[in-house]
């Protein structure tokens, strides 16, 4: 009988280093995972911060934005009243085929690129 009871307290310290090694893998592995999962959230609201693509949107450092400097590029401009798409000019606006500007050609289909 204290044999059976000496070798199982020998056999128990393998036994609780391997749980014990175990369980710290599964913490790392967990974590590692968590942190994955937190960068991607942050990501994905970052990328629906609308200032960069704003009229107001200076790219200056100092002044990021006239309107709301202090909120330019931060979680609290996403829901922004004042975004407004960028302006295009009349010369860099997208047109149709044969579109005009007060009757006269904008690109003639003489000076257009083909391929």
């Amino acid at each position: 009988m204290l044999l059976l009871v000496a070798s199982t307290f020998r056999s128990l310290p393998p036994l609780i280093y391997s749980t014990i090694a175990w369980s710290i893998v599964g913490l790392l592995v967990w974590n590692f995972w968590i942190a994955i999962r937190d960068i991607g959230k942050r990501a994905a609201r970052m990328h629906k911060i609308p200032c960069s693509t704003c009229q107001f949107f200076t790219g200056n450092y100092d002044l990021k934005c006239a309107v709301h400097p202090q909120l330019a590029m931060t979680d609290q401009a996403i829901d922004c009243l004042d975004y407004q798409p960028p302006r295009t000019s009349v010369l860099h606006a997208p047109h149709s085929q044969g579109a005009s500007s007060h009757g006269t050609s904008l690109v003639s289909r003489s000076h257009r690129c083909s391929q």
